[in-house]
């Protein structure tokens, strides 16, 4: 369940929306994502256009982007760039670092070519959040 506060914030900015598109669901179950997951919740209720802008990065209304771009081919780029497995689906282009998602243990991680890559690697990742809770309030600083 995503934080209260969180729902809270985007219903106070206009970005949460009750109704559900069929289309998102579909967009999120068509990368593997399970609909009742915090990274599914926050995908098929909150937009503010076709990205969100915080912390001087972007990242995907995912829904929209699987739907309206070629997502899954820059999510093959992506998972090719940092040679990560299936599990990973990134929630930004590769341009400046890159947040993933981990759908197996729900964890996001944020990867850039060099050190943070090394470090990830190594089994000591610099950023990480253990659950998509936990990233998007970061991320919004809330």
């Amino acid at each position: 369940m995503l934080d209260l506060n969180l729902v809270n914030f985007f219903k106070s900015n206009s970005w949460w929306f009750d109704d559900v598109s069929e289309d998102y669901k579909h967009a999120l179950t068509s990368i593997g994502l399970n609909l009742n997951d915090d990274i599914s919740k926050f995908y098929l209720h909150v937009e503010d256009g076709v990205t969100f802008y915080n912390r001087s990065q972007e990242i995907y209304q995912l829904c929209w982007f699987i739907i309206n771009t070629d997502y899954l081919l820059t999510t093959m780029a992506a998972r090719s760039t940092f040679d990560l497995s299936e599990d990973y689906i990134p929630l930004n282009d590769i341009s400046n670092g890159t947040y993933f998602y981990n759908i197996k243990d729900k964890s996001v991680v944020f990867l850039e070519l060099g050190e943070s890559l090394v470090e990830f690697r190594d089994g000591n990742p610099k950023y990480k959040w253990n659950d998509f809770n936990s990233f998007i309030t970061w991320y919004f600083e809330r």
